[in-house]
């Protein structure tokens, strides 16, 4: 049995953490027997969720992971795929890993009022990991004050609220075409790419974090019926789930 470490659900998604639901994305759409637990991120080998344990080796990195069962499988997802769409899935993938997700961590965590819809998620997560409570007071605003740096040094931090929207919009507006009236991102058949762009817009439209990007993705009803049709799909089971030890509030890639 596969094992995937991961944060926790949140806002009526699999995790919190869009790179979390992008691996799990993956397992459900292949079928690979997994059960889900609550992430040690010491135990990963770069320090960040997720991970997972396959038969007793551990492999992180979202990207990797992916990686890994698609030297694997029997079948792997993007197997026949063609040099054009290998392309399109490098650069769809890069725009919303490198790019959309730190102007979404903006909103998240930089924003007053997105950081206060994060802050209670975090704060439970926090509990189940094992951090004492009185010191979650403490602990919280160390972990905010991380991530702006990080967006400071990676450049989102520095721009305006009106910036991020747009750049940010840019990108959604970018994934709604290429995706068109297609039944998956790519055709008729899922792609390892549909298991990154269902995380990432599954997460801009569910998770609670009022903007005008979300209200702009709600209304683009190709992104609104993908996302409909393939959480019928492959989320009509919910996932196996079982405790970990003591874990610690990690990073996500």
């Amino acid at each position: 049995m596969i094992t995937l470490y991961r944060f926790k659900s949140a806002w009526g998604l699999p995790d919190l953490s869009p790179f979390c639901v992008k691996v799990e994305n993956y397992l459900r759409m292949t079928g690979v027997p997994f059960e889900c637990a609550l992430g040690d991120a010491r135990k990963a080998p770069k320090q960040k969720l997720p991970y997972i344990d396959d038969g007793g080796t551990l492999i992180d990195d979202s990207r990797d992971i992916i990686d890994h069962f698609e030297a694997k499988l029997e079948n792997p997802l993007d197997r026949g795929l063609s040099e054009a769409d290998r392309a399109l899935t490098v650069a769809f993938r890069a725009l919303l890993e490198s790019e959309a997700y730190f102007y979404a961590v903006y909103v998240r965590w930089q924003l007053d009022a997105g950081w206060k819809v994060c802050r209670p998620v975090l704060r439970e997560y926090g509990i189940d990991a094992g951090i004492p409570r009185f010191l979650l007071p403490l602990v919280l605003p160390m972990i905010r004050k991380g991530m702006l740096r990080s967006l400071w040094g990676q450049g989102a931090g520095r721009y305006t609220r009106a910036q991020i929207e747009a750049r940010l919009s840019a990108n959604i507006a970018a994934v709604s075409s290429q995706l068109g009236q297609n039944r998956y991102f790519l055709g008729d058949q899922p792609r390892t790419i549909d298991a990154t762009v269902l995380a990432f817009i599954w997460s801009l439209l569910d998770a609670p974090f009022e903007s005008p990007v979300r209200d702009h993705a709600r209304q683009l009803g190709n992104l609104v019926a993908y996302c409909t049709r393939l959480r019928e799909t492959y989320y009509a089971e919910p996932a196996r789930t079982h405790g970990a030890s003591r874990p610690v509030v990690g990073n996500a890639a």
